[in-house]
């Protein structure tokens, strides 16, 4: 596990091709050895996110569960890990064609309205994940197009319309910024267990160190990589490389 010491902040399980049980095998030998190290930059442990699976995820006691449009919903999600993993957070994959964006004379105009409030006000939802931004043969599943620049920025607008529009209201939705206040119980395990993500737009697919800079401008607040890590030849040096540029050219502690 090189790219631990490489300073990425988490590490998502993801396992497309296998059985549950080698899903969970595979998923608990990669969480016994991440949990031994420690995030450079901020000294923390790294969270484990396993993908897709309740099941998979509380069987290895990991420390979040990423879902997406054909998972299990949200709030079942929440209920079912306030019972057997309550520390857990959850994340969730927003892809382009299940947003709800359809073409119109003036290009691609999202209508996120009803999803977005849904998602925002899951108490343990932690962050969502556009996805793929750019095209990639690691999310590359036909389902859905790329996000690209102009999706993103549609995206973004639309959000920034959001907060302006509930600027007024006593508990306005602010989507892009923080999910909203959890329940108390959860609020505790976040205090304590310091393993809450802290960023809640971030991007996945096609991105490298060469491109994710661009990404910063236009509203995301973290990436997720696969093929910039696993297929380089120095998975170490390719992640303390990417970590740098993010920290620097995104201004992050």
């Amino acid at each position: 596990m090189e790219i631990c010491a490489g300073g990425v902040t988490s590490i998502q399980v993801r396992e497309k091709n296998c059985s549950l049980s080698e899903f969970i095998q595979r998923a608990r030998f990669i969480t016994n050895i991440v949990r031994f190290h420690i995030e450079p930059a901020l000294g923390k442990k790294i969270p484990v996110i396993v993908n897709d699976s309740l099941e998979v995820g509380i069987a290895v006691q990991a420390d979040g569960i990423h879902l997406g449009a054909e998972d299990t919903d949200l709030r079942e999600a929440d209920q079912v890990l306030s019972k057997h993993l309550p520390a857990a957070f959850l994340g969730y994959s927003l892809e382009r064609e299940s947003s709800g964006a359809k073409e119109t004379d003036s290009g691609c105009r999202p209508k996120w309205s009803d999803l977005l409030a849904q998602k925002y006000h899951c108490p343990r939802l932690a962050y969502i994940s556009l996805s793929p931004v750019f095209s990639s043969k690691s999310k590359d599943d036909g389902k859905s197009p790329p996000w690209e620049v102009s999706g993103l920025r549609d995206f973004f607008s639309y959000l920034s319309s959001q907060r302006e529009a509930t600027a007024p209201a006593p508990a306005p939705l602010r989507l892009s910024l923080s999910p909203p206040p959890p329940n108390q119980k959860y609020s505790q395990n976040r205090k304590t267990n310091g393993r809450y993500p802290a960023s809640i737009n971030i991007g996945i697919g096609g991105i490298t160190s060469q491109n994710h800079g661009l990404l910063r401008q236009i509203g995301l607040e973290g990436v997720a990589v696969i093929s910039a890590l696993m297929e380089a030849k120095k998975p170490k040096e390719a992640s303390m490389q990417l970590s740098l540029r993010t920290r620097v050219e995104w201004k992050l502690n």
